[in-house]
């Protein structure tokens, strides 16, 4: 069955246009039944244990059991379940430069953790899941969206024209927009407030 979401996940316009990994909404498109989503969920998963160990899951769940927040959310609990090392990684990641506004710490590393998992996919190596060699990056880059079709925790990756990067005109307030190379390095990023 995984297999099946996996394949989903490579053939899934849903994820070529914005869908969020956290959405498992099913659509019949093509007389198919299109469930990218769980392709997705898979892929970040692997990327997870990969990067924190096979028990970062049960460190989740126990810290998300025995923490007695009324607050918690997935941010806290996922940062409060990796190593220190793997923290500090993802937080030097990318460098938002106080131009994203995020209602937490915890909520700009969950950001900054996700994009690091898409620029893995987009960049195989060696030490990235044995999944991630089967994802051809064109997977990931769009055709066209309408901006208000992009859900809460989805995104959009774009291959740029020469490696340089602009803010759309009609840009929509609330967006993270990273501007990446030619080798998917990333380049500049903002936030349209």
């Amino acid at each position: 069955e995984l297999s099946g979401h996996y394949d989903a996940f490579s053939t899934s316009n849903r994820i070529r246009h914005g869908q969020s990994m956290y959405n498992f909404e099913t659509t019949l498109t093509q007389s198919n039944l299109d469930i990218g989503v769980y392709g997705s969920v898979y892929l970040f998963s692997e990327y997870l244990a990969n990067l924190a160990g096979d028990d970062v899951f049960s460190d989740i769940h126990e810290y998300w059991r025995e923490s007695g927040s009324r607050t918690l959310d997935e941010a806290e609990a996922i940062v409060n379940s990796v190593p220190e090392k793997v923290y500090k990684k993802i937080d030097k990641s990318i460098d938002y430069k106080d131009k994203v506004d995020f209602d937490s710490d915890d909520e700009e590393w969950l950001s900054k953790l996700t994009l690091d998992f898409y620029m893995s996919l987009l960049k195989y190596d060696k030490n990235d899941p044995k999944a991630y060699k089967k994802v051809k990056g064109q997977t990931l880059l769009y055709d066209e969206i309408n901006p208000a079709d992009i859900e809460g925790g989805g995104r959009v990756i774009v291959a740029l024209k020469k490696g340089k990067f602009k803010i759309p005109k009609d840009a929509d307030e609330g967006f993270v927009y990273v501007g990446l190379n030619d080798d998917f390095e990333v380049v500049t990023d903002y936030i349209i407030k």
